[in-house]
């Protein structure tokens, strides 16, 4: 992987995009390599070396230049009809914005828990039962060593309403700290529920995202949370935190534009209890997503993107 530096400067550098070198300037370029090896037999498939993860409990931030890999294997089954098996084990990541590898840890934004140590053993483990082609099941447990574990739930459904589609997503997590608990305590539930609807094109979503108990709910360090209100700028996810969220999207292939997407989501919280602000956090986010995929010719699938994103709050810098 290669990226590529067009335009930067020391007071628009340490945001994701690109390294930082000791005088707070981008280089020019920066790459990455990784290889994979891969083993199958019937149904069940065996992958050792650089991974794109996407788990509930583990997943790859694709949202910069390049996105976040992983070191470690992953071995998935699907001998049984209708259920998935995966279990994982992880031991070295390289961030979005990184060339070199390192071991993990927990995202400690505003002081969260009371430190960010590392570990090199990252486990996971869970199963995907597919009920009905409109009804699907997931659980799925994930623990880095001696610092906290999470157990996840999911469920997604869908049927038809009318000339459109009624859809649900609802995720619960469920994190606790272990071993010797070298981040501090994490003590922490979180409910996430989306409803949406779509017809002819249009997509109009509305969501909730509750956190309960007496800590934030932890993820690993460059990885994007496995919520659907997770944003672009802030990720939402204080101890305490209540957030609402309204989205739309428009998918132009109804007009006859096929590759053509929009997308904007609104997020708006309160409850928030940082360490770092004495009193109510509240604050709200809007993003905005204009992508297109080349659709013929010898840049098929080549996809690009405009991004924006807006948030004010009263405790964030």
């Amino acid at each position: 992987m290669l990226g590529l530096k067009l335009d930067s400067g020391p007071g628009r550098s340490g945001t994701g995009l690109l390294p930082v070198g000791e005088d707070g300037r981008a280089p020019d370029q920066y790459s990455k390599f990784g290889i994979t090896a891969k083993a199958r037999l019937s149904k069940t498939e065996l992958k050792i070396g650089t991974q794109l993860l996407k788990y509930p409990t583990i997943a790859s931030s694709t949202g910069r230049i390049l996105p976040q890999t992983f070191q470690g294997g992953v071995l998935t089954s699907k001998e049984l009809d209708s259920l998935t098996f995966t279990y994982a084990q992880i031991d070295r990541t390289t961030k979005r914005d990184y060339s070199h590898t390192e071991a993990m840890s927990l995202v400690n934004k505003n002081r969260r828990f009371s430190g960010t140590p590392k570990a090199d053993d990252f486990r996971m483990g869970g199963v995907d039962y597919v009920v009905n082609p409109n009804l699907s099941l997931s659980y799925q447990y994930g623990e880095l060593d001696e610092i906290y574990g999470q157990h996840y739930f999911g469920l997604l459904g869908s049927t038809a309403l009318g000339p459109g589609k009624l859809a649900l997503d609802a995720r619960y997590f469920i994190s606790d700290d272990k071993g010797e608990a070298l981040a501090g305590p994490v003590d922490n539930r979180t409910l996430n529920v989306l409803l949406s609807y779509s017809q002819a094109g249009h997509t109009l979503g509305v969501a909730y995202q509750g956190l309960s108990g007496s800590t934030a709910m932890p993820y690993l360090i460059g990885t994007d949370a496995y919520l659907t209100n997770y944003m672009m700028a802030a990720d939402f996810m204080e101890t305490g935190e209540r957030t609402w969220q309204l989205r739309y999207a428009y998918d132009f292939v109804a007009l006859g534009i096929p590759g053509l997407t929009f997308s904007t989501r609104y997020n708006h919280a309160d409850h928030a209890n940082p360490a770092t602000f004495a009193g109510e956090g509240r604050e709200w986010e809007r993003d905005t997503d204009l992508g297109y995929t080349i659709q013929s010719g010898p840049l098929k699938n080549v996809n690009v993107l405009w991004r924006n994103a807006a948030l004010r709050s009263n405790y964030q810098r």
